[in-house]
């Protein structure tokens, strides 16, 4: 703006008029005529920018400066007296910015949305027709949205000629297909959303609590994974929702601030047919740049002719595990006077269909095993709903009853068993009600024994050597990280001992009303009234002076923000050694022997022997930044020794790990045992993880 016209206004300010008359003396704001060149600076409230004179093109000029996102200034009373077709800024930035004006206010609709790239430090004029005209007086803000930019002036054009409208048809959307990718600028619906472009990459800016929707989504194939590529300029969260914005949860996509990165997240939901997805940044205060999604098809699985299924199936009485609709790579077994299906284990199908529920509250599940094990149970398919997460304790290989927590279900069921971790001989199983208790366990064989008539013995009086109660660990204490992410959430725990002695067989309880727990690790897990009761596995039961111990569970029902979680244990004096008396030996003058050579037997080393009965279980949490819970199962009938893990560089990088060594060899992360982990028994499982950052799909790995 020119010197002379600033001054000019300032004092047509002042006076409060733009016309010349000396009758017009109102302190009101003037009004302004939008047709004519209106100065940046003719302004009635600003906020974050700054008033700046500059010299351009040899002439002085007044603009406002430093245009960020969030940044605005007011002009009000604008008489759009004929209309509003167009509206033009002359502005400048030196990376790519976009300055919104918007009716009303700073929270308006958006009238117009200038993208102004780098202009390498010359004004440019950018001219945006408006999709609706104004009539009459208006208030309007000039919103920075982002980047940085400066402006010197605006324009607007007169409304056309009105035509009458035709009506506008209710809007017909195409099917979108999902499984080739979407650009997000082409969704159908947007609210607090605008598109945007950096560089080549054309994307849709999402604000907080605003959202983006695809129409018409054809789930024909179903869904097993959600691919999303965004970014965010701090920690933000896209949630993908079904058939509205606050519907049901498909996916939950984490963002750290970076630039754009693709990630690829399990879903859990089985979806099929046509639905509306929405898109919501929900994570107060956090804009995600979201530029395009697809979602990947779970494999097809062959069909293989499925017995028809007639009777329905009772589960408050004992159903034989052998009944089972569909079993594959499974075989029944009669011993021990019984008959049961052996060795239940990851990748093989148990599958009971038509189970009629009218309520339940615990599954009793009979069984023997040498370690524990993790049983999922899903309805409908391996793929489907997951029902329960049950954490199977080891039964040192003899025949007991668990009875665990199973949800409230009313209606027919087809019950997919998926093993996840270790392996059972499965006898049977059945459902408890709510209200019914656990039966008390019977010897199966009682015996009716003799009768004898004791001699009677009057004992010598004996006083008692009182004994001393085994003292409880004083010192434990424990500390604890929280990630919740809206659905669901990880606990990481860490127990100390800060005494001087070692504690051993230590228990940690955690308050049920203050989290749910789906799933641990590096623990066994029990319930005791309202306390989950923590306990070490065999590898982490010392905890050493000074020394600590790690474990964390995920869940997905409830969690507070305090977690009352504490330690008890039991603390016992490490032996002091006795410092044998020292004996100064005789002198003794050796004599000299030249050893006769020899030469050595060549030894062949050990061959490398890889068993096919190896198997890799993992469970990745996050994306860009994860931690990976690994299990080594021996699905084999032999114990394995000094298995070796290889994972390739190229696609994570390792940067911490749990009761593993990690080495590097070429392309490869050479992952090998503890020596407490390095042999495996049948059926056996070797848990450890490791944390990191990589964005994939699946592992590629070697398993030796």
């Amino acid at each position: 703006m020119r010197k002379g016209i600033s001054l000019f206004l300032c004092g047509l300010l002042s006076a409060s008029a733009v016309v010349a008359s000396s009758s017009v003396t109102a302190l009101a704001a003037p009004k302004i005529d939008p047709y004519s060149t209106v100065q940046a600076e003719l302004n009635f409230g600003r906020e974050g920018v700054v008033q700046t004179p500059e010299v351009y093109n040899g002439q002085k000029i007044t603009t406002l400066s430093s245009i960020e996102a969030g940044d605005y200034w007011l002009v009000k009373d604008v008489d759009f007296s004929e209309g509003l077709s167009k509206i033009s800024l002359t502005a400048k930035a030196d990376t790519p910015s976009v300055i919104e004006v918007r009716e009303g206010g700073v929270d308006g609709d958006v009238v117009a949305n200038f993208k102004i790239g780098d202009t390498k430090g010359e004004f440019k004029t950018i001219t945006y027709k408006v999709k609706k005209s104004l009539e009459g007086k208006h208030t309007l803000a000039f919103v920075g949205a982002i980047g940085d930019a400066t402006a010197d002036y605006w324009v607007a054009e007169k409304a056309e000629a009105t035509v009458e409208p035709t009506p506008t048809p209710t809007p017909v959307y195409g099917d979108v297909n999902p499984y080739e990718t979407v650009e997000a600028e082409n969704s159908a619906e947007m609210k607090a959303a605008i598109v945007a472009q950096d560089g080549d990459v054309t994307y849709t800016l999402i604000r907080s609590n605003g959202y983006v929707c695809a129409k018409n989504v054809d789930f024909s194939n179903g869904v097993a994974a959600f691919v999303a590529t965004a970014k965010a300029y701090k920690p933000a969260v896209l949630e993908v929702r079904v058939d509205a914005p606050d519907g049901e949860l498909l996916s939950n996509i984490m963002l750290s601030a970076g630039d754009f990165t693709t990630k690829t997240i399990k879903v859990n939901m089985d979806l099929s047919g046509k639905h509306d997805l929405y898109f919501v940044a929900a994570l107060q205060g956090a804009t995600v740049l979201f530029d395009s999604w697809k979602v990947m098809a779970p494999p097809v699985k062959p069909n293989p002719e499925e017995p028809v299924v007639t009777d329905k199936i009772n589960p408050y009485t004992t159903v034989e595990a052998e009944d089972a609709t569909i079993m594959e790579k499974l075989d029944v077994k009669t011993a021990d006077g019984r008959t049961y299906v052996e060795r239940l284990r990851p990748r093989v199908t148990y599958v009971v269909k038509n189970v009629e529920f009218d309520g339940a509250s615990k599954i009793a599940i009979t069984y023997k095993s040498d370690c524990s094990h993790v049983l999922e149970i899903h309805d409908g398919d391996t793929y489907g709903p997951r029902l329960a997460f049950l954490n199977i304790p080891c039964s040192d290989y003899e025949w007991t009853t668990v009875y665990l927590n199973f949800p409230d279900l009313h209606g027919n069921y087809d019950l997919y068993f998926v093993p996840k971790h270790g392996v059972i001989d499965f006898d049977s199983w059945s459902i408890l009600k709510d209200g019914q208790e656990e039966p008390e366990p019977v010897d199966p064989t009682p015996v009716d024994p003799e009768p004898v008539d004791p001699t009677p013995v009057d004992p010598e009086p004996v006083d008692p050597t009182p004994v001393d109660p085994q003292p409880v660990a004083k010192g434990l204490t424990t500390e604890y990280s929280l990630n919740n992410w809206g659905s669901g959430y990880q606990v990481s725990v860490k127990v100390t001992n800060s005494s001087s002695q070692k504690a051993e067989d230590w228990v940690v309880k955690i308050n049920k009303n203050d989290v749910g727990i789906d799933a641990s690790w590096n623990v066994n897990i029990t319930e005791e009234g309202d306390y989950y009761v923590v306990t070490p596995v065999e590898w982490n039961r010392v905890i050493e002076a000074g020394s600590s111990v790690e474990f964390g569970f995920q869940g997905s029902s409830h969690v507070k923000d305090a977690i009352e979680i504490f330690a008890e244990g039991e603390v016992k004096d490490e032996p002091q050694p006795e410092d044998p008396t020292p004996v100064d030996p005789e002198p003794v003058d050796p004599t000299p022997v030249d050893p006769e050579p020899v030469d050595p037997e060549p030894v062949d080393p050990e061959p490398v022997v890889v068993n096919d009965d190896l198997a890799l279980d993992y469970t990745v949490n996050g994306q860009g930044s994860f931690t990976i819970n690994m299990a080594v199962v021996n699905n084999g009938k032999s114990t394995v020794n000094n298995w070796t893990l290889k994972l390739k560089k190229s696609q994570l990088t390792i940067d911490n790990s749990w009761c593993v060594k990690v080495a590097t060899e070429g392309d490869y992360y050479v992952i090998t045992p503890e020596s407490w982990n390095a042999t495996i028994n049948a059926g056996g499982s070797a848990f450890f993880g490791i944390q990191g950052t990589g964005t994939f799909t699946t592992l590629d790995y070697t398993l030796e």
